[in-house]
Parts: C-alpha cells; structure tokens; sequence
C-alpha cells in the first residue's frame, strides 16, 4: 500500500507540472548612425501604450496628446542627453516599479533611451 502512494504522488507531481514558454524578446537596438525622430520614433510608441487615455488634454501631466507632447515632455519629463535623468524614460522602462501598469518594451525603452540621448530633438 505504501508503494502505491509514493507511486501516486510522485505521478501527481510530476505531471501537475506545467511549464509555460515565454517568448524573450529579441532586442535590436536603434542604428547609432541614424537621427530618431519625436514625430517618427516616439510618438508611436505613445499612440501604441494609449498613454493619452490617462495623460491626454487637462488629466494627468504631462500632456501626450501628439500636438502637446513634445513641449510636455520637456517640461520636466525630458533632460536632453541625460536619459537616466529623464522620468519619461526611468518610468517607462521594463525594469521600473513606478509605472508597472503600463511598461515599455525593451526595443521601445532603448528608442526612447538613444532619442533622449541623442539630444531629444523635435524633429
């Protein structure tokens, strides 16, 4: 009998294991060599995450709707080639705890890194 229950559990557990594949992102970073546009590079990402439902004309600061985001983010959000002084990129990177409903993504988070890094430019 006690056979039967070592036999039992050992079956329970092996098989109520369940694995879940996760699917790592492949990160590709920004060409060095190329200018990031706001217009063409990072106000996708903002329309792509929605962030206007929550910072968009009188709500939250800053204003991400696409005619103000820019100047909002500038204000405060954005310290040209500084992109760890820069809340628009420390919040929304994958690894930051103040902004864990809606994170970037790791391509998302280095566009937005080399941008700032590149002298946030209104281009």
């Amino acid at each position: 009998m006690k056979k039967y229950i070592v036999l039992f559990s050992l079956l329970t557990v092996f098989t109520a294991c369940q694995y879940e594949l996760v699917e790592v992102e492949k990160i590709i970073p920004p060409d060095p060599t190329v200018e990031l546009s706001f217009a063409n590079d990072i106000l996708p990402i903002l329309t792509d995450h929605n962030c206007i439902s929550c910072h968009g004309i009188g709500a939250q600061a800053p204003d991400l709707t696409a005619t103000n985001a820019y100047q909002s983010l500038l204000g405060g959000y954005v310290m040209a080639n500084n992109p760890e002084g820069s809340l628009f990129y420390t919040y929304l990177n994958p690894d930051a705890t103040t902004h864990s409903w809606e994170v970037l993504s790791a391509n998302q988070a280095l566009t937005i890194y080399t941008w700032i890094n590149q002298g946030a430019k209104n281009n």
